[in-house]
C-alpha cells in the first residue's frame, strides 16, 4: 500500500484590499482548492518595500514554493498549482 502523502505547496498572495486583480486571484485560488496566505501590503510597509526592491511593480504578487512567482491575475498559472 502506497502511503505517500502529497502536500500542497505554500502559496502567498501579496495584495491590497482595493486591488480587483487581488480579489480575483484569491477567488480563483479558493475555487481551485488552493490554500494560501494573504499579506496586505498597505498594512506592512516593510513587505511593500521588499516587493519594490525585488522589482515587482504590480499587484497581486503570488509566490509558490519551488520558485514560481508572478504578478497580476493569472488563472492559467493558478491552474498549474498542485
Amino acid at each position: 500500500m502506497d502511503m505517500t502523502m502529497t502536500t500542497q505547496p505554500q502559496v502567498t498572495v501579496y495584495g491590497a484590499e482595493t486591488c480587483r486583480q487581488c480579489w480575483a486571484t484569491e477567488r480563483a485560488l479558493a475555487r481551485a482548492g488552493v490554500a494560501f496566505d494573504r499579506v496586505d501590503v498597505d498594512k506592512d510597509e516593510d513587505v511593500a518595500a521588499w516587493l519594490r526592491t525585488e522589482g515587482w511593480k504590480a499587484l497581486p504578487v503570488v509566490t509558490v514554493d519551488g520558485g514560481q512567482s508572478w504578478a497580476g491575475f493569472r488563472p492559467d498559472l493558478i491552474a498549474t498549482i498542485r
